[in-house]
């Protein structure tokens, strides 16, 4: 059943009697928070202190965009009280019969963005290595939003951080979103990576002399460009390239330890018990590579793990 709650006008001045609370309406209200309370538009008697408190406290609605105004009518406020389980009759008084409620605003400067944003960008961008530069775009307009603790957050959608990146700035206010800009810095960063010496055949293993360091904007550069000599030597090249090309992480791989159809030794560890057994490749594979092995003895195809030149661990299932 709807709690009984009753609605009635009576002139300034008539005091609530028993079981009653009296809504007096302030004519005009700016409110800083994101929600219109009933105590921001409206002063309450009638009823024990705590109760009044608890009522006060009511969220009417959100607080209007900045520069428009909202009418809170008394049925805004039966509405709400209703909801908010209030048995006592409801009585308006005063001089007004709306409140008008406008948000307190205030100015958040477009500088205040665009270095927001930087700061954000620069975190991101930030490569070890690599010198990052960023250029600013245009100081976008100041924006309004309301006059409470501001919070901002930023968000980048480009999954590479090089060229024009554009950045999502949002002001937040008690956990909603209230204003948001989309501002397009432009990044520069140059790095150190590793070239082809010389044209590589499929199978060579790299030695120091194959390969040359060299410098570039990132923008020109693979993403999974090779950053280091040190890493690459002793590697073996998987696929053709030409002198001068960037050494790419997914075109070279460890030595081969395993040929396919070569005879291996299959190691197999259950806790402290490990048994041999001969067994033939059907791939090939370097150090980490799972394979597939055959075990001579039993005939049986399993995984194993290259670990050693010509040696295996099973993979156990």
């Amino acid at each position: 059943m709807e709690p009984a709650v009753s609605i009635a006008t009576e002139p300034a001045g008539v005091p609530a009697g028993p079981g009653v609370v009296q809504v007096t309406f302030k004519p005009q209200v700016a409110i800083r928070s994101h929600w219109i309370l009933l105590g921001d538009v409206a002063e309450l008697s009638g009823l024990p202190e705590a109760r009044l408190k608890e009522l006060a406290a009511m969220r009417i609605a959100h607080v209007p965009q900045p520069g428009v105004e909202r009418a809170v009518t008394p049925e805004d406020v039966r509405r709400r009280l209703r909801t908010g389980g209030l048995r006592a009759t409801v009585e308006f008084a005063g001089p007004v019969e709306t409140a008008r409620v406008t948000a307190a605003i205030k100015p958040l400067s477009g500088d205040e963005l665009v270095r927001f944003g930087h700061a954000f960008l620069e975190k991101k961008a930030a490569r070890p290595g690599a010198e990052v530069r960023i250029e600013d775009p245009d100081v976008p307009r100041t924006l309004n939003v309301p006059d409470t603790g501001i919070e901002l957050k930023a968000d980048v959608s480009a999954r590479r951080l090089v060229g024009l990146v554009p950045v999502m700035v949002e002001a937040w206010a008690d956990g909603e979103r209230v204003a948001r800009v989309m501002l397009s810095y432009r990044v520069h960063a140059r790095v150190t990576g590793v070239q082809a010496a010389r044209s590589l055949e499929p199978g060579t293993v790299l030695a120091e002399a194959d390969l040359t360091d060299a410098e570039a904007d990132l923008a020109e550069v693979p993403e999974d460009a090779a950053t280091s000599r040190d890493t690459l030597v002793g590697q073996r090249v998987l696929r053709p390239m030409q002198a001068g090309a960037w050494v790419r992480r997914s075109a070279v791989a460890q030595p081969l330890q395993v040929r396919r159809g070569s005879q291996v030794m299959l190691v197999a560890r259950i806790g402290s018990v490990e048994a041999r057994a001969s067994a033939q490749a059907r791939e090939e594979g370097g150090a980490g590579d799972i394979i597939t092995v055959v075990n001579l003895n039993s005939k049986r195809s399993l995984r194993a793990r290259v670990v050693g030149a010509g040696l295996v661990e099973a993979v156990m299932p």
